[in-house]
């Protein structure tokens, strides 16, 4: 079983600038594919989707975007749960931007824009999706 990689990233440049995905619907089952779970965290909302990447670079999205107000929620791990539980595909990874400092070292990020959430830790969420 994989297990469930989060990075979360500051987004200091336009998503544009950082990628170097391209978008496409023509998918080749010869190459490797991985389901990844991307996401954006702000203060008004949490936003999710899942993406089918290629070995190629290219990637397709599996999932409609689901939309999270933040304020009406009591954590970014709650978010999360819910929607791989109503997307019922395991992604083999993550890579959520997030407004706040970053530890790389413990999986670690805080959200500022949300002083009411606790310390969003990559491991816990993990383990609380069974992935």
């Amino acid at each position: 079983a994989q297990q469930l990689s989060i990075a979360w990233t500051q987004c200091l440049l336009p998503f544009k600038k950082q990628a170097t995905l391209k978008q496409t619907t023509n998918l080749t089952p010869a190459l490797k594919f991985e389901v990844a779970l991307i996401g954006d965290i702000g203060g008004t909302n949490l936003r999710l989707r899942l993406v089918l990447i290629n070995s190629d670079g290219s990637y397709c999205y599996i999932s409609p975007l689901a939309v999270y107000p933040s304020q009406k929620h009591k954590s970014v791990d709650t978010c999360i749960s819910d929607f791989i539980k109503k997307a019922k595909r395991s992604p083999s990874f993550a890579v959520i931007g997030i407004c706040g400092p970053v530890n790389d070292q413990d999986n670690t990020a805080v959200c500022c824009m949300i002083p009411k959430w606790p310390m969003v830790d990559g491991k816990k969420i993990r383990a609380a999706n069974g992935l």
